[in-house]
Parts: structure tokens; sequence; C-alpha cells
């Protein structure tokens, strides 16, 4: 007789699984069966590893056992349990030999929306602490992403204007910045590094990709829509009446002699022109 942990239902769902695993209990079977270890009783609920409470299942009647266990269990947190304990039986692991359809389109179907929900609603509110940023930072570097999967990224942000920081957001950002320093802080990426990335960008960006961040940036979803810059502000992104230093145009000159970039068009080189023109007669007026 199986001792249930709190109220269970008395229907034919109970009585179908405690003849699996009561059966099980004593019948032997040879030694190229595949078999798994059961608990009766889950230990999520109650159920402990005496062996009373184990039985010795095939595969396919551990995902029965599993799938009886949320008819007779009622609704409730242990309901919840037996539901993910169900989900994990899609895993598999090199030790394990489940068969072929661990679980079949149909009950996936049903269980998927109540999993789905309790997730959910574990996890809302909770904040990830330091360690376990940390933890997910470090499986997440140097994971490649599939063409596959940056496609799939990009068609759900195909449209979708960016993130827009609210003022509390902008403060708190600046706040972190000021005292732990930006992600580069004391760092400079090697020419290896900067060479893979500049490979990089011009293998994502596409002629599509970049008349797709085009039409992103128009209208209103320009950040700058609606808005003037401050003469404060012009003041300080003015770069006229500036000079580099010696060093910096020793520098600037090396950096161009190595990377000789896109040779332009007469076309642009006027236009380039006459824009320098413009800005240093507006400089000479004021």
């Amino acid at each position: 007789m199986i001792q249930w942990p709190g109220d269970t239902f008395n229907n034919k769902y109970k009585r179908w699984y405690e003849q699996i695993v009561l059966q099980a209990q004593i019948r032997i079977l040879s030694d190229d069966v595949y078999t798994e270890k059961h608990h009766i009783v889950p230990r999520s609920i109650g159920g402990n590893n005496s062996k009373s409470n184990l039985a010795i299942l095939t595969a396919r009647e551990h995902f029965i056992c599993h799938w009886l266990l949320i008819k007779i269990i009622p609704p409730g947190i242990n309901r919840s349990k037996m539901y993910r304990a169900l989900n994990f039986m899609r895993a598999k692991a090199p030790h394990q030999h489940r068969y072929s359809s661990a679980i079949t389109s149909r009950i996936y179907e049903q269980i998927r929306p109540i999993i789905s929900a309790q997730q959910t609603e574990r996890m809302t509110g909770r904040i990830p602490t330091e360690q376990h940023r940390k933890k997910m930072s470090a499986s997440l570097k140097g994971r490649p992403k599939s063409l596959e999967h940056r496609k799939k990224m990009s068609a759900v942000r195909l449209g979708k204007p960016g993130h827009k920081w609210t003022e509390e957001q902008r403060i708190k950002r600046e706040e972190y910045i000021k005292k732990n320093g930006g992600a580069m802080l004391g760092k400079s990426h090697s020419k290896e590094a900067k060479a893979k990335m500049r490979i990089g960008q011009k293998a994502r960006i596409t002629p599509e990709e970049r008349a797709i961040r085009s039409a992103r940036a128009k209208g209103e979803n320009n950040p700058m829509y609606g808005r003037k810059q401050t003469e404060e502000a012009k003041k300080k992104m003015s770069r006229l009446g500036m000079k580099h230093s010696d060093e910096t145009k020793a520098k600037m000159r090396a950096a161009h002699a190595n990377r000789p970039g896109r040779p332009l068009s007469e076309e642009t080189k006027k236009k380039i022109s006459e824009a320098h023109k413009k800005r240093n007669q507006k400089c000479q007026t004021t």
C-alpha cells in the first residue's frame, strides 16, 4: 500500500499508477532492457529513498507514471512540481536512452502553457544576485550565435523602435558608471580584436540591414525627433577652433596609414570641402 502525503484523487489514474509501480517492484527484467529508477512518492512532495519507495521502470513506463501523477495530485504547489517533472522527461543525457517520442505533441501542447505560466509566476519580481549574473555572463561568453539564430533575433526586432530610457533609468545608469566605470574603463582592444570586429561588422551589416536601420531612425523613431539642441549643447559638440596636438596628429596619421579605408569620390570631396568652408565662415563671424 502506498502512503501518499496529503490528499490525492481516488480515481482510475491512481489505480493505474499503483498497478504499474507495485508490479514493477516484484518483477525481474532481463539485463538487456533499459530501465530507470522511479520514486513512487516523488521526493519533491515528501517521498524518500527507501527501497519500498523505489520502482525500476522502463522508459515508457517512467513517462506514463509521471503523466499519471498529474491526474492524481490535486491542484496546487505539488501539482506544479509534477508538471515540471513531466517536462523534464523531454531532457536527454548521454547515460539515458529515452524512447524516441519522450513527450508527444498532443501532451506537450497541453502542458507547455501551464509550465510557462508557472515559470512566469515563479520568476516575477525576482532580481538576480550579482553571483547569478556572473554565472550567466560566464556561460554565454564564447558561445557563438548561429546565422539562423541571428536572423530570428533580427526578425523579432524588425519594425520595433529602440529602447527609450526613462529619466530615472538615465540617472541610475549615470550613477553606476560614475561609481564602477564603464565596461571598457582602463581597457583597450588589441589590434587583432579590432580587425575581427571590423570583419564581423562588414559581414553582418548587409545592404538590407542598413536599409532597416535607416528606416528605424526616421521620423518618430529617431531619438531627436521634435527636439532641438540647446546653444550650450551645440558649443560642447562643436569642435570649431580646436586644434589637435602634434602627438594626436601623429597617431591619426599612423592609424590612417595602416587603414587606408574607402576612397572618396570627387563629388564627396567637394561636399566635404563646402561644409568646411561654411563652418569656417560661421566661426569667423562669431
